[in-house]
């Protein structure tokens, strides 16, 4: 098979295992947290709020004004549109984001095309791979305040890959204004972030430390300002408001303990899906023909340790701050600084005496055979991949789709009419692909509360999945 031909196959490949996470966006719908912070910032004006949520929440300054302006804030129809179109601005700034890092790190061995390629596979590997596929995309409240700065992450990495090696002055000028935003918005969004934000400037000066003897005053200036803008956040009022929801938190055996548990079952997870594995075969492949080498003092170890530690840091995170994992938001964020280390390892054992040999056992025909049925089984029968393609097939997700639907029907109708108590049934079925936090029998959980006072219905008791409820939801034809 000729590389042309290989290339177009792998496109067709990508392009159809992203149509399905595409496809999936048409049917999803605001839940828990989406409901509170869209009611709260069409209740407030939007400084008032930020200082509330300042004061008695959290300190991040970024993802607070985008979840505060949930599109839903538009009302129901538009709303659900803008909404539905979050997911595939996601992708496409991941996209976007990995694109850039790969030209300009490969700039000189690989041609401009294939990053498209390769920014599309990090893209599938990502989605296929990430532990919360709601959380992940899906959900505007988690996705804006995770994903997002995930993606900017790759783009700011970028952005100073260029500034290094730039000689216009004006260039470097607009590269500097772009990375002072960027890390203002990444640091921003979450606790997560601005600890990573910090540890990219770190290890941006010690290298340039290890490369140059000294460190750019600029550089300087970027970390102390990462510090600073952590400061801003970790001493927010709201912090220790917060923190009062989670009683086990602080505890540092249990921290160190279950950090390094779901380190080892992430990395496991991970390293041994047979998307992965196949995809790390085309990888291999490629490093091999087109000569990449990796920079002088980077050994598989330093690559494994540091990749192993900042996985290890994502986990213990949430162990320290709240005694659970909980949600998987930052074990997204983990996936994502996964791959990138998986495959700089690839590269650094790519050209191994012991590689050549276990090369040597297997023709370049049937290595070729076999990366490509692994890797289009691995894209389209496991992982999320599958969950997602299973649930457009049989009907889950537009099932989903009618049945809330016809509960925000339902609560409109029952504010026109004047109702103190509405009982509903809980949708069934759910979607396999997407973990979604529903509303529940207790009225009073701000789940239910927040969703009727959206649809305008301050004393409207909503109640689903008691016995008594009213069958609402869709059933299969």
């Amino acid at each position: 098979m000729s590389q042309r031909t290989a290339h177009i196959l792998l496109a067709v490949l990508l392009t159809l295992a992203l149509g399905r996470y595409v496809l999936v966006s048409r049917y999803v719908h605001p839940f828990a947290d989406d409901w509170s912070y869209t009611v709260a910032g069409m209740e407030s004006p939007l400084f008032q709020r930020l200082v509330q949520e300042h004061m008695s929440w959290n300190g991040r300054w970024f993802s607070n004004i985008l979840v505060l302006n949930n599109p839903m804030a538009l009302g129901p129809e538009p709303g659900l549109f803008i909404y539905r179109l979050v997911p595939l601005f996601l992708m496409g700034v991941t996209f976007l984001s990995a694109l850039a890092l790969w030209r300009e790190l490969f700039r000189r061995t690989a041609a401009r095309s294939q990053g498209v390629v390769a920014a599309s596979l990090f893209l599938v590997l990502y989605l296929q791979l990430m532990p919360d596929l709601s959380e992940g995309i899906y959900w505007y409240t988690g996705a804006v305040s995770y994903q997002l700065p995930s993606a900017l992450l790759l783009l700011l990495a970028s952005s100073w890959s260029r500034f290094f090696r730039e000689e216009s002055t004006v260039t470097k000028g607009i590269l500097l204004f772009a990375s002072g935003l960027l890390t203002a918005m990444i640091a921003g969004c979450s606790e997560t972030h601005l600890v990573l934000t910090v540890l990219f400037y770190g290890g941006l000066l010690v290298w340039k430390w290890r490369s140059n003897g000294a460190v750019p005053a600029v550089l300087l200036g970027f970390f102390l300002f990462a510090i600073g803008l952590g400061l801003f956040m970790f001493l927010a009022p709201g912090n220790s408001v917060r923190a009062t929801n989670f009683p086990e938190r602080g505890r540092l055996f249990h921290t160190l303990t279950y950090a390094t548990l779901h380190t080892g079952r992430f990395l496991l997870t991970w390293s041994l899906s047979p998307v992965l594995l196949a995809a790390s075969l085309v990888w291999l492949s490629f490093v091999r023909r087109a000569g990449i080498t990796v920079g002088k003092g980077i050994s598989p170890v330093m690559v494994l340790l540091a990749t192993g530690s900042v996985i290890f840091l994502l986990m213990a995170l949430p162990f320290w701050a709240t005694g659970i994992l909980g949600q998987h938001r930052t074990v997204n964020v983990a996936c994502s600084l996964f791959l990138p280390g998986w495959f700089l390892f690839l590269a650094t054992v790519a050209r191994h005496p012991y590689l050549d040999r276990l090369v040597a056992l297997v023709s370049a025909q049937g290595r070729q055979l076999l990366g490509w049925v692994v890797l289009f089984a691995a894209v389209f029968f496991t992982g999320n991949g599958y969950r997602a393609g299973a649930d457009l097939v049989d009907g889950r997700l537009a099932l989903y789709d009618q049945g809330v639907r016809m509960r925000y029907e339902a609560i409109q109708a029952a504010v026109v009419s004047g109702e103190k108590e509405l009982h509903l049934k809980s949708i069934d079925p759910m979607p396999h692909s997407l973990r979604i936090l529903d509303a529940g029998p207790d009225p009073g959980h701000w789940g239910n509360s927040q969703m009727v006072r959206y649809f305008g219905g301050g004393d409207l008791q909503l109640i689903v999945g008691a016995t008594s409820a009213t069958d609402l939801s869709p059933r299969p034809h």
